[in-house]
């Protein structure tokens, strides 16, 4: 038995997401990857960033955390409405590179996105638990 959070974007109109990796691009993605990368100085079309966006994301609760919650006292699903990208702050970069096997040189590096999911969980229970979260940040 586990207990499971479902965030789902508030679809008012149209397409809404929870979280969105396009809002993270721009110069300060290129400045930390250029630091996860050890290097001063790395082209930024060397760099493939793989978008990603979504309007679901499911967490399994932790067994005291679903007992202090309060809302799962006749039921192992809740579903929690999202307005807006809030989960953006909870995005963080996946670096991985190719390198040229010879000189070591960095030819590419990838960027996917991961969530920080216990993260989103903390703030969850910091908020007080909301079955809509976004309205209030």
């Amino acid at each position: 038995m586990k207990f499971t959070v479902k965030f789902e974007a508030k679809q008012d109109i149209g397409f809404h997401t929870t979280f969105d990796s396009n809002a993270k691009l721009g110069t300060n993605l290129l400045l930390l990857i250029r630091e996860q990368l050890g290097l001063d100085e790395f082209p930024s079309e060397r760099i493939k960033s793989f978008s990603t966006r979504g309007n679901l994301l499911f967490l399994n609760v932790p067994d005291d955390m679903a007992i202090r919650s309060g809302i799962f006292k006749d039921t192992l699903d809740v579903t929690v409405y999202v307005v807006g990208n809030v989960f953006n702050k909870y995005l963080y970069p996946d670096v991985k590179t190719d390198k040229n096997p010879e000189t070591g040189e960095i030819k590419k590096a990838e960027v996917s996105w991961k969530l920080e999911r216990d993260s989103i969980l903390q703030a969850w229970e910091a908020l007080g638990f909301p079955l809509e979260w976004g309205t209030e940040e």
